[in-house]
């Protein structure tokens, strides 16, 4: 899915960075960063006299894409960060691979439940034209638990490293896939956002969205760096319009605005995930409880649940949304409500609910 867009315009956008180490720059300003500075084995060519060129030029730091550890490639550079006081931002190839490199990259394939075996799909080595593999959520948990794990001992030494830049043009190469028809499975990688083209969400269940859950959790209550992403403009070009490029779609002005938004609704739900739907309630009058909801492609649905709450204060549940109404609770919902209905007509029901879980 790594598919080359040469006419991306790149600007870096930060979101929800709420964790940093200590050499974090000040409050309201934006560092001036030399944006790839080095990529693998060009990481060995920055040196500390390109370091202190780049700060004397006014620039505060700089990104790399490699791997920090003894012996490795990008190790050199974020010591000479480290003695400078200079920023890094690391895109770290113990995450990047699991999006991009041929062999191990995984996609969450959304056209299955999250508890199917077939949750998550690693595409033909050589395109994206077919599924070579497939695997079950518990799977890729502990692939990216074990890599986040050892990326947080890999930079433990080095302050210097501001926040993980990983999905690089992620927005923009996975809408480019999906516009294209040259092939259904392509149309999941990157693995971030969900299949509406507006670009409406990131998929709370994609590699983007958990590599970001489970290597910000390595720094619960720490000043570690949090996990971003570095857009590219979601804009259309006509033919030849820019150095003989034969053009593209990749959207508006509206869709770039909801990319940018998207990655902060974590008020949705995930329906893939949480599906089992429990209360503490009563009512005075025998009634059936229907549950509704509206999901990110503005379609409304409802399952009706399968007991009567009575006036006894019980822990009704739990019920399975995902069984009462398989074709619906599925992908994100962004509005939930209940309906209680007395089996009696009357309209003069009291109902008194405690709390309310969705749970997995």
């Amino acid at each position: 899915m790594k598919t080359k867009i040469s006419a991306a315009l790149l600007f870096a956008l930060l979101l929800t960075v709420t964790t940093v180490f200590a050499d974090s720059p000040p409050t309201n300003t934006i560092p001036i960063l030399s944006m790839k500075t080095g990529q693998g084995a060009t990481c060995e060519d920055i040196t500390m006299d390109v370091l202190l060129m780049l700060l004397d030029h006014n620039f505060d730091g700089i990104w790399v894409e490699g791997a920090i550890g003894s012996g490795e490639n990008a190790e050199a550079a974020a010591d000479y960060c480290d003695s400078t006081k200079a920023i890094m931002v690391l895109a770290p190839g113990l995450l990047q691979k699991i999006n991009n490199a041929p062999l191990i990259r995984w996609g969450r394939y959304t056209a299955h439940a999250i508890t199917a075996d077939s949750a998550f799909i690693h595409p033909d080595p050589d395109d994206y034209k077919s599924i070579d593999d497939c695997a079950n959520a518990d799977s890729i948990l502990g692939l990216i638990t074990a890599r986040a794990a050892d990326l947080s001992d890999d930079v433990a030494d080095h302050p210097s490293i501001w926040y993980y830049n990983i999905f690089n043009e992620g927005p923009a190469r996975q809408l480019k896939n999906m516009l294209n028809d040259t092939s259904s499975v392509d149309d999941y990688f990157p693995s971030m956002f969900t299949q509406d083209t507006m670009m409406t969400t990131v998929c709370t269940s994609s590699i983007f969205a958990w590599e970001k859950w489970l290597s910000d959790l390595q720094y619960t209550g720490t000043d570690g760096p949090t996990v971003s992403v570095c857009h590219s403009m979601l804009h259309s070009l006509g033919d030849d319009e820019w150095a003989g490029f034969p053009g593209m779609n990749l959207g508006n002005d509206t869709v770039q605005a909801n990319s940018v938004n998207a990655p902060g609704r974590d008020d949705w739900i995930d329906a893939d995930t949480f599906h089992v739907f429990t209360m503490a309630a009563r009512c005075n009058l025998a009634s059936r409880v229907t549950v509704h909801w509206i999901d990110s492609a503005d379609d409304t649905s409802y399952a009706v649940l399968t007991d009567t709450l009575t006036g006894t204060a019980v822990d009704f549940g739990p019920f399975d949304l995902a069984e009462i109404n398989p074709l619906f609770w599925t992908g994100d919902i962004k509005q939930l409500w209940l309906e209680f209905t007395a089996y009696s007509g009357n309209v003069n029901n009291n109902v008194r609910v405690g709390w309310i879980t969705l749970t997995e």
